[in-house]
């Protein structure tokens, strides 16, 4: 049986805002999304590391660590369940890019809730010097 699947560009459902709760650090968590004005998690049917990846990217961590599933070790969460069936490449800036299973449709319940353990380093968005021995001036990073 093939799943019809959906994408963000096209669903009524845009991510802007991402967190993770009831995690032991800020890198640590349940994920949820902010959609259609309520807080709402992430089913894990699908859910790999390339999703985790653009998840802490959109948090401003480098990647993605780990990924748990069936709400452990951060507990279910309430309210409505947007995203099933997520399938990220891993390269995307935002999860509007990754088709899923079109919003808050699926077969889930919180006993599915999805978690990640991003990587601990932030990514910088501002230009950090730095000087290359072979050169007289500062070079940018971004």
């Amino acid at each position: 049986m093939t799943k019809k699947l959906y994408n963000f560009q096209h669903s009524p459902l845009s991510v802007a805002r991402v967190r993770l709760a009831n995690g032991s650090n800020s890198s640590v968590g349940r994920i949820e999304v902010f959609a259609r004005g309520s807080w709402g998690t992430v089913c894990d049917d699908d859910f790999d590391i390339s999703d985790a990846n653009v998840f802490c990217r959109m948090l401003g961590f480098s990647g993605a660590q780990r990924v748990f599933c069936s709400a452990k070790p951060h507990g279910q969460g309430s309210g409505p369940i947007w995203i099933n069936n997520l399938r990220c490449v891993g390269n995307e800036k935002s999860i509007d890019e990754c088709p899923h299973n079109g919003t808050g449709r699926g077969n889930c319940t919180h006993r599915e809730d999805v978690g990640v353990s991003c990587s601990p380093f932030n990514i910088s968005l501002s230009p950090q010097p730095i000087t290359e021995p072979s050169t007289a001036g500062n070079k940018f990073l971004w």
